[in-house]
């Protein structure tokens, strides 16, 4: 196989804008890069719908107010700086919230682990507001999720899916999804409910009992996982969502900078027994490729051979590259099938990929609102998904 830093001037790396490699450069934190970046000709509006759209929007402002020449216009410093002082303060309201609701859960006898937000921001750049983050991911054991789901909704959170339980929707819930979701109805805070972590056949067995370590945040020790399961986490969320904000692949080359803290042999032992080693190799190489991450000696001769990671890689170039409506996240319809081929392609086994294509047979939010059946009529929603399907379809355009 070819020397992959080679890779870069190939297709489809080749095809990655000046916009978006300034913004690599940003979120790397090299000034120097940074530095001649600028100076060539930048659109600087797509580079803040870009830098908005990645949520890399702090780092951007913070590498690029530190340069050494005026090559950033006033207005582009200005934008991304209002953008980093209303993020710091809402920062600050989500680990307030954080803390307070895993205070509450701890003492009524819920375990819980948080995953990312703040508590990810501190572990990793030491500052809440390096990270933007929309909502607290929590997660709790099945056996708690009915305790847990009832504390939040006293807490004036509201369930956004599903909104009216049954015994036959909690079951396919459980069966069809990893979280639920919610929002407080005062403040506008998401939170997600997790009880498994990953996609339907992409599970990782990462229970609450392995939260073993904290981080402080708000004056309080907030439990989360070991810094290898941690890692590995975040490189099953990122290649799940196909990298398409490169936030996640930041947190990854954060983790990777910091390897002293992490055991590398553990990490590999583990990506093993989860059957994770290719989405490793897709990660590591991403943040090789794109941030300059030098690889861990470990892994240096084996993704120096290994196709599979790279195919990987290559794949999830188009998600990142786009431009997208940072409000909607809205994709072209060619892109919206090629995410399916990439979803695809993740699963290994014809098991998970069996299960991944049936999944897009049952029923949508979108159809249960529409037509709330019974339970004892729920398998009517396997005829009316085809037809709801198509009409989604040609309204998006075909």
């Amino acid at each position: 196989m070819q020397d992959i830093q080679s890779v870069k001037a190939e297709y489809p790396f080749n095809t990655i804008s000046r916009e978006l490699w300034l913004l690599l450069a940003c979120a790397d934190r090299d000034e120097v890069k940074a530095q001649a970046l600028a100076a060539q000709l930048i659109n600087w509006d797509i580079f803040i719908e870009l830098a908005v759209h990645h949520r890399v929007y702090p780092l951007a402002y913070q590498t690029l107010s530190s340069l050494a020449e005026q090559v950033v216009p006033a207005r582009v410093l200005d934008c991304l700086q209002k953008k980093y002082q209303a993020n710091t303060w809402q920062a600050l309201r989500m680990a307030g919230e954080t803390v307070r609701v895993v205070k509450l859960l701890t003492n009524d006898g819920i375990h819980t682990a948080v995953l990312k937000g703040g508590v990810l921001a501190m572990r990793l750049y030491g500052d809440l507001a390096a990270r933007p983050s929309r909502d607290i991911d929590l997660l709790v054991r099945t056996d708690d999720l009915e305790k847990a789901d009832s504390l939040l909704l006293g807490l004036g959170y509201r369930r956004e899916y599903p909104y009216l339980m049954t015994p036959k929707r909690w079951q396919i819930c459980l069966q069809n999804n990893r979280h639920f979701s919610y929002v407080h109805q005062k403040t506008g805070i998401y939170l997600e409910l997790h009880w498994q972590i990953g996609q339907v056949g992409m599970e990782l067995p990462h229970a609450v009992e392995n939260a073993v370590e904290t981080v402080e945040m708000a004056s309080y020790r907030v439990p989360v996982f070991a810094a290898e399961e941690w890692f590995l986490f975040l490189v099953q969320h990122g290649a799940s969502h196909s990298w398409f904000r490169l936030r996640w692949l930041c947190d990854i080359a954060a983790f990777m900078r910091q390897g002293d803290r992490l055991d590398w042999a553990k990490v590999v032992v583990l990506a093993e027994r989860y059957g994770m080693c290719r989405l490793l190799h897709q990660a590591l190489i991403l943040a090789n490729l794109l941030l300059d991450i030098p690889l861990p000696r470990l892994f240096s001769p084996i993704l120096s051979a290994n196709a599979s990671g790279l195919h990987l890689a290559e794949l999830a170039v188009p998600f990142f590259r786009e431009t997208y409506d940072s409000s909607t996240v809205k994709i072209s319809q060619k892109l919206y099938y090629w995410q399916k081929a990439y979803q695809f392609q993740l699963r290994t086994g014809w098991r998970n990929k069996l299960q991944y294509m049936l999944l897009h047979f049952g029923a949508e939010e979108s159809d249960i609102l529409r037509f709330p059946l019974p339970d004892g009529w729920y398998w009517l929603y396997y005829l009316i998904r085809p037809v709801t399907w198509l009409e989604r379809r040609l309204k998006r355009g075909g």
